[in-house]
């Protein structure tokens, strides 16, 4: 089993993540609901400016997923209410390690280093309904679908059907935790 971490995403990260987006194949800006993509200098200096804001001024706060130390996508949590509530995304930029049974663990990681950061009674996750592999993957977890309903996830997101889903910080402790038993 490869080794699993979360870190705060740092300026390294940013070419990554403008990679990600700028490369995305028609097909996949479709899955997920992406309806318009900044050029690169806009997203470089949107995702620097977010790196280097202060945490405790953060409205959005960013987290790599690393593999054995290398890193392979990232979480966010937007609309951050310090000692309330916040909403996550992901995305695995490595296309070879989507599908491999990583993005589960690495989620539940992300999900409880926000909880912990910003002391958070609740976490939501709303990606595209018709995006099969974050609404299979929250499924897998355990985490209850709370609604469906139209609206768009980010900024760069086209107005789409989303599943809204209750990120419970209990259902993320446990899924961890069965896997740190498995290792």
């Amino acid at each position: 089993m490869p080794r699993l971490a979360v870190r705060p995403m740092t300026e390294n990260d940013v070419p990554h993540v403008v990679d990600y987006l700028i490369h995305a194949s028609d097909e996949d800006r479709q899955r997920m609901g992406l309806d318009h993509v900044p050029q690169r200098e806009e997203l470089e200096r949107r995702y620097l400016a977010a790196c280097a804001t202060p945490e405790a001024e953060a409205s959005s706060f960013m987290l790599t997923w690393l593999v054995d130390e290398r890193p392979i996508g990232f979480s966010s949590l937007k609309n951050i209410k310090r000692g309330e509530s916040g909403a996550m995304h992901l995305h695995i930029w490595d296309r070879a390690l989507r599908g491999q049974g990583l993005g589960p663990s690495l989620f539940c990681l992300s999900a409880l280093e926000f909880y912990r950061r910003f002391e958070l009674r609740s976490v939501v996750c709303e990606p595209r309904a018709a995006n099969p592999m974050p609404n299979r993957m929250l499924k897998k977890i355990g985490f209850p679908l709370v609604s469906t309903f139209v609206g768009a996830s980010s900024e760069l997101s086209s107005v789409c059907e989303l599943n809204r889903y209750d990120v419970q910080r209990e259902l993320a402790e446990a899924y961890v935790q069965a896997l740190a038993s498995k290792a």
